[in-house]
């Protein structure tokens, strides 16, 4: 793991302190001492939680292990006060666990992408089918309506043939509107009934597409689940194989590391193969 962090720091000078200046100025190289120093530590955070828990918590697990329960840090050395700790970056020195990083977020980014997507389309869907359920509703109303100004037209006609006409004559007429009434209300009957039919073909439809927008979400989700149990699973793979690599070095190893230099260091770790935690 490389990780990039930035600190910011000051001397603390206790004016009362005759000794304070010549502790201050006792270390040549402070900022790579400091820097050591800091690096130690958070190693040693960093190496006791997974790959995961670090990229959740990275704020929190670096911060912890620079400043403890503190606030601040001092470097009792020189009186060199680390008084915050951003983190400018990290990534996996290994290639393939960077690789299969990146397609982790790329696989989480796709899917979110389509979800929405998704979603978008089964609403368009819904408002098209409720939109043309509304129209065929009206077009039936106007008929219906019309049929009854029809109906009221008959009876009209049938009024006024009565005035103009015999007892036969209004007979007829009478009958040809109670025709026409019959007629109507039949035509209106069937109307409705046409429009419950569409209200149930549309109401069907939209739980199609419920259905199967809910079920296309679920498989999003799963195959995403999948892909982090798997990066999890090869998180803890090279943690493992870090920890076996680590066992089989020695303790009087680790510490003949830990006193050599840098130039050293790398070699060393270069020999064992270990370039992914220089």
């Amino acid at each position: 793991m490389c990780i990039r962090d930035s600190y910011n720091w000051k001397f603390k000078i206790n004016k009362q302190d005759p000794n304070t200046n010549e502790r201050i100025f006792s270390v040549g190289d402070f900022v790579g001492e400091a820097c050591k120093t800091l690096a130690s530590r958070i190693r040693g955070a960093v190496s006791g939680v997974t790959f995961d828990q670090f990229h959740k918590r990275s704020t929190e697990v670096i911060q912890s292990a620079v400043f403890g329960k503190e606030k601040e840090f001092l470097i009792k050395t020189n009186n060199l006060l680390i008084t915050s700790v951003d983190i400018q970056g990290f990534e996996p020195v290994e290639a393939s666990t960077r690789e299969s990083l990146e397609m982790s977020i790329k696989l989480a980014i796709d899917i979110s992408s389509k979800a929405q997507e998704d979603k978008a389309k089964h609403e368009a869907e819904q408002a098209e089918q409720r939109a043309k359920g509304e129209r065929e509703k009206q077009a039936i109303d106007d008929q219906a309506e019309a049929e009854k100004k029809r109906i009221e037209l008959f009876k009209l006609e049938a009024e006024s043939a009565s005035v103009e006409t015999t007892g036969k004559a209004i007979a007829i007429a009478k009958a040809k509107a109670e025709a026409a009434e019959i007629n109507g209300k039949a035509e209106l009957e069937q109307a409705q009934l046409h429009v419950s039919a569409i209200q149930i073909k549309q109401k069907e439809e939209l739980e199609i597409l419920k259905k199967r927008y809910e079920a296309e979400e679920n498989h999003s989700k799963a195959m995403m689940e999948l892909e982090i149990d798997t990066q999890k699973e090869l998180a803890k793979i090279e943690a493992a194989k870090f920890k076996k690599t680590i066992e089989s070095l020695g303790k009087d190893t680790l510490v003949s590391m830990a006193k050599a230099g840098p130039a050293t260091q790398a070699k060393l770790l270069s020999g064992l193969g270990m370039k992914g935690y220089m």
